[in-house]
């Protein structure tokens, strides 16, 4: 929960986002991906990680993030919107994909077994 104007809010009220019921990616400059909700940001390794937020403000740190409309205030390390301030949200590390076994998920939806005679020597 966030204090605002002297009140506890819970940041679901602050930041409105709907989260999908199937967990389905996107995919980031380098390859990497992050779940369609959330939102790809450069990190200070060189390579993207993920802010837990869609359409997120990734912050100049490389480390955080803000909600859609907020912006980084690095000194305070808070996200703020006018008079709204909230604590900016840490990346996570975004998956890597792995070529081989993007191949071989396409090609498992594309072949069908196809039972045969048993080979002899095995029942």
């Amino acid at each position: 929960t966030c204090d605002r104007y002297g009140d506890q809010v819970s940041l679901s009220e602050i930041i409105p986002f709907t989260r999908a019921s199937t967990e389905t990616y996107v995919d980031c400059p380098d390859g990497s991906q992050c779940l369609d909700y959330e939102t790809c940001c450069m990190m200070d390794t060189g390579h993207y990680g993920c802010c837990p937020l869609p359409k997120a403000v990734c912050c100049s740190d490389e480390e955080h993030c803000c909600p859609e409309g907020y912006r980084c205030d690095l000194t305070s390390e808070t996200c703020v919107a006018g008079d709204v301030r909230i604590p900016m949200l840490k990346k996570t590390t975004a998956a890597r994909r792995h070529q081989n076994t993007q191949k071989l998920t396409n090609l498992d939806e594309k072949i069908r077994f196809i039972p045969g005679p048993p080979v002899r020597g095995n029942p």
